[in-house]
């Protein structure tokens, strides 16, 4: 699975708009830096990005929220299908997908 990422020096807010784009961050990790002789320890910050426009349905962010982990339907299907913890990751990341996409449609009124 090809997931898209974004990394950054400092914490980023789940919902950035650019132009008519919309960027989701999600699933924020600190990436820890030890200290070298040139450089001090640092801490970035690596998230899982979706992106569709800034006036997307409900249904487009979710949809663009699973692309990040099933890049086809076909592979969202088979996820689904293989069962187990393949199926219950699925549904764990289709609950995150639909609340991602009411926190962006309830933070711009679209509700």
């Amino acid at each position: 699975m090809r997931k898209s990422t974004t990394e950054s020096p400092t914490q980023l807010n789940t919902y950035e708009v650019l132009g008519d784009n919309l960027r989701i961050h999600f699933e924020e990790e600190a990436v820890n830096t030890e200290a070298t002789e040139d450089f001090d320890a640092s801490v970035s910050y690596k998230y899982v990005t979706a992106y569709t426009t800034k006036v997307a349905s409900r249904a487009e962010i979710v949809e663009a929220v699973m692309r990040c982990f099933y890049p086809s339907y076909g592979a969202e299907i088979a996820g689904i299908q293989n069962g187990g913890s393949d199926k219950e990751t699925h549904q764990t990341r289709r609950i995150q997908a639909k609340e991602l996409a009411d926190g962006w449609l309830q933070q711009t009124g679209m509700v």
